[in-house]
């Protein structure tokens, strides 16, 4: 849940809120505790002179070392769900975006969306299973059609297996994210969607990669690739000797 969203059903609409209202939430969800006077204080008075925004007081305490050290690593979906969040965060600005099974429970906006990516876009497609054919915990009454306003850009669907990304045209995106979503395809599978992924990527879009590290529990790779007019090039990445399999995959497909 997005810490808008927790703040809502606890305190009504965030931007309704009062500065000290808003700070008082944002601890609890954040931190886990009641803001402290100097800490309150502090924050309050540098949002009632504009000198910081609401956006920038939350990063504030998400990256802060207590948070890392008290509620980031002390829970293992918080910490995955996090870790998740800055990767999405770093990744480069782009116009066109494919989110591969970026579907997000309760928020048609998607996961790219509510996990923070930076950048307004022009368009970012969510590539996501007919409802029918989900695990039941994420099967909705319909597959909703229609596009979503969002404070970054108009978000649209296509309902489908992820092995095909028809219609979108060739060398037109310049973002493709996985994340979470090619360890549920088999192999072959994703081999196909990763010759997909190489076709409808412009030269110079990059391919982010977020998946489960096999054997390990509770760790993740996150890896990406850049589209060259010839190969498929790694160029940023964590984890380097957990990423062997998809970069072999990635290369085989060009």
């Amino acid at each position: 849940m997005s810490i808008l969203r927790w703040m809502s059903k606890r305190g009504g609409d965030p931007d309704a809120m009062d500065d000290g209202t808003f700070v008082d939430l944002a601890y609890r969800f954040v931190l886990g505790r009641e803001a402290d006077a100097r800490g309150r204080g502090h924050f309050l008075e540098r949002l009632g002179k504009g000198a910081i925004s609401r956006d920038l007081f939350l990063r504030i305490l998400i990256d802060s070392r207590e948070f890392a050290e008290t509620r980031l690593h002390s829970d293992l979906s918080t910490s995955l769900h996090e870790s998740r969040g800055r990767f999405v965060r770093s990744l480069p600005r782009a116009r066109r975006i494919v989110d591969v099974g970026g579907g997000c429970q309760g928020s048609r906006r998607g996961a790219m969306v509510e996990m923070g990516y930076p950048y307004p876009f022009e368009r970012l497609t969510i590539v996501e299973l007919p409802s029918a054919d989900r695990h039941e915990l994420y099967r909705t009454e319909s597959d909703e059609a229609g596009t979503v306003e969002t404070e970054l850009g108009p978000v649209d669907y296509l309902y489908q297996s992820m092995t095909s990304l028809q219609p979108i045209p060739d060398g037109s995106v310049d973002l493709v994210y996985s994340g979470q979503s090619i360890e549920h395809v088999s192999r072959a599978d994703a081999a196909s969607t990763c010759g997909e992924v190489r076709r409808v990527l412009r030269s110079g879009g990059v391919f982010a990669l977020d998946t489960p590290t096999r054997g390990s529990p509770g760790s993740s790779r996150m890896t990406s690739w850049t589209r060259t007019t010839s190969t498929s090039t790694r160029t940023a990445s964590c984890r380097p000797t957990s990423r062997r399999r998809a970069s072999r995959s990635c290369r085989r497909r060009g």
